[in-house]
């Protein structure tokens, strides 16, 4: 695989870790399961959560353009 293809896919899979680990700790605070306050407020987490999403989907569009298998 060609370098840049490998970076590439190393950007998404550590994003999608991420965005499943901020996805999961935001479903324990709305199911009050968490086990700590966050500092800062929910809703700008809400919207990394959407911002990382989008960009999910962004890599995965450019995935299959540049044939690369995520």
């Amino acid at each position: 695989m060609e370098e840049w293809k490998a970076r590439f896919r190393k950007e998404y899979c550590e994003l999608k870790e991420r965005f499943q680990k901020l996805d999961i700790m935001l479903g324990q605070y709305e199911r009050g399961q968490l086990e700590f306050e966050p500092k800062c407020p929910i809703d700008l987490l809400k919207g990394q959560r959407s911002t990382m999403w989008n960009y999910l989907r962004i890599l995965e569009q450019r995935a299959k353009i540049e044939e690369i298998k995520l």
